[in-house]
């Protein structure tokens, strides 16, 4: 039922169609990964880095320009023995000029990415209430109507499950360098925008007001989906609290063990983060939105703050914080009946005291939304029904959390 829901979430996101970099064959076989394309942000003044694959060792360059002008960065690298490659240079600094970034191997052009922005980029991460689309909410329905969106709004959407070998049902024991189905695409092309994380939208339309300057969207979440399948098995097996919890709950999987389980995308350790969050790495987002917990809600009191501690530990090294902590912004859970014996009744209200002590560990750094005065509002007449029939838990008021 879940991966059914989500499906349906998903429907506007991936009805838009692919929109990958430019790219050709030539003498180095060279290609960049899926994850970027014409109409990208990445964030201002940091460093810019491009990856993909060529015959190994040519010789890759890279260059931004200014329309056809001449280039303003380079960057140059050789491609490694597997034929892997990863080119950087400086960045740019926020702003609405619109720059061409070109990729050369061994001399020969092989891919041209117009339309390049940079400014505030952030990853919007977590499960249902963060993939809960823009379309199914009240905002979302007068833009269907009206159009008027922002072209200075960028998304990179990540498929809610990409496929990998033929199948969204294969999982990967190891991460993998890029998301199968990622499409980035422009706020003022309506139609895809529709099917984006409605806070997310909201999140970026403020920072659009608020900075004056291009807002980039990193879109990846599942509805559904526990903490634990957003984290890799290199820093669960890191932190001794989270792997043990893991392995006394059942719910460690040995690299032995990959290969022989049924897997869950909603529920077991690293699936999600394998396919959509390892990719990404070759960005350097400004921070982290997170709303997520629902699936968790239910763990051992602490379990859950060791899991996010890793999580902004894991992400900060991931994201190129070196020596600090990516900020993260996280949201309270609604107040919903999370099951039906009495003591069920007080599962939001103890979470959302641990997300407090979670904030309050490093208040430089994190930050709760707290929402328990926003309207429960939900679509009872079920307009749609991906989102409508399960009541509170997912609130189509939105655009306060954002």
């Amino acid at each position: 039922m879940k991966k059914a829901i989500s499906l349906l979430l998903a429907v506007c996101l991936l009805s838009g169609g692919l929109m990958p970099a430019v790219s050709a064959n030539n003498g180095a076989n060279a290609s960049l990964l899926q994850i970027y394309g014409n109409g990208m942000l990445f964030a201002a003044n940091k460093p810019v880095r491009l990856a993909g694959t060529a015959s190994p060792g040519a010789a890759i360059r890279m260059e931004i320009s200014q329309g056809a002008g001449p280039e303003i960065r380079t960057g140059t690298s050789t491609a490694l023995p597997d034929g892997s490659f990863e080119v950087e240079c400086q960045g740019l600094p926020a702003g609405y000029t619109q720059y061409t970034i070109k990729a050369y191997a061994n001399g020969a052009r092989f891919a041209v990415i117009n339309d390049v922005v940079f400014g505030a980029l952030w990853l919007a991460s977590g499960q249902s209430n963060m993939q809960y689309p823009l379309f199914a909410t009240y905002e979302g329905f007068a833009i269907s109507k009206t159009g008027g969106t922002d072209g200075f709004i960028r998304v990179l959407d990540v498929p809610a499950y990409p496929e990998y070998n033929g199948s969204p049902d294969n999982f990967p024991v190891d991460p993998l360098r890029d998301i199968n189905g990622a499409y980035w695409y422009k706020g003022s092309e309506t139609h895809k925008l529709l099917g984006v994380s409605a806070v997310a939208y909201f999140f970026a339309e403020q920072l659009r007001a608020q900075l004056d300057i291009p807002v980039g969207i990193l879109n990846a979440s599942l509805g559904g989906s526990s903490i634990y399948t957003w984290l890799s098995r290199e820093d669960i097996d890191s932190e001794p609290a989270v792997r043990d919890y893991l392995a006394e709950t059942g719910r460690y999987i040995t690299r032995e063990q990959w290969d022989n389980v049924n897997h869950n995308v909603y529920a077991d350790m690293t699936v999600n983060y394998n396919k959509k969050i390892e990719p990404l790495g070759v960005f350097e987002p400004d921070g982290l939105i997170w709303y997520q917990g629902e699936s968790n809600i239910s763990e051992r009191y602490g379990a859950y703050t060791n899991a996010f501690n890793l999580m902004q530990k894991s992400y900060s090294a991931h994201f190129g914080y070196e020596g600090s902590q990516m900020p993260f912004v996280f949201t309270q859970l609604a107040s919903y009946n999370y099951g039906k014996r009495a003591d069920d009744f007080n599962k939001v209200g103890n979470f959302n005291i641990q997300l407090g002590e979670i904030q309050a560990q490093s208040p430089g750094t994190r930050a709760t939304t707290t929402i328990y005065d926003v309207s429960l509002d939900w679509d009872t007449n079920k307009i749609d029904p991906s989102v409508g029939y399960v009541g509170p838990i997912h609130p189509m008021v939105k655009k306060p959390v954002g």
